[in-house]
């Protein structure tokens, strides 16, 4: 079901997420200097790939800290779930369902789709407004676990070009 690349890469997002809080009010700005950090990497030519999978995966990290403070802060109700390692693939796919890796359909810049999909989550994210449909506790914790999941897949084929090299 998930390719072990997948895993090993929300494993090391695990890792890379610090306990430091962050508050629900902060979270969007946190998310959206990750992203423009993120939009840079992915800007530069030619690309760096180590600061893409560095930039990546801070984005990834800073979202799951943002799901914690949605959830501690009693946004996403009783049916909050910390996103653990062992739960983090699972919770991607209850809120987040068929995110996969992207594909080159219409471009062959692959990098560059993806880090339009990943940037597009955290735009939606960060620029969701309460008491609107994106703007609940479901919509903001879906584009979170998108990010996540698009991150995972994006380090997974980043480890995998570096290996081949």
């Amino acid at each position: 079901m998930y390719s072990l690349g997948y895993l090993a890469a929300l494993a090391e997002i695990d890792d890379a997420t610090d306990a430091q809080a962050v508050s629900p009010v902060g979270a969007p700005a946190l998310i959206r200097q990750s992203a423009e950090s993120l939009r840079l990497a992915l800007a530069e030519e030619p690309r760096d790939h180590a600061l893409i999978h560095e930039r990546a995966l801070a984005l990834a990290a800073d979202a799951i800290r943002a799901i914690r403070a949605m959830g501690e802060a009693g946004e996403l109700g009783s049916s909050y779930v910390s996103p653990t390692i062992q739960r983090l693939a699972g919770l991607i796919e209850d809120h987040a369902p068929r995110v996969g890796e992207p594909t080159h359909i219409g471009t062959d810049d692959l990098l560059g789709r993806w880090g339009d999909e990943i940037l597009g989550a955290a735009e939606r994210y960060a620029a969701a407004r309460p008491h609107t449909l994106s703007g609940s506790g479901r919509g903001r914790v879906k584009n979170l676990y998108r990010i996540v999941a698009l991150a995972a897949h994006g380090i997974a084929a980043l480890s995998e070009r570096s290996r081949d090299r």
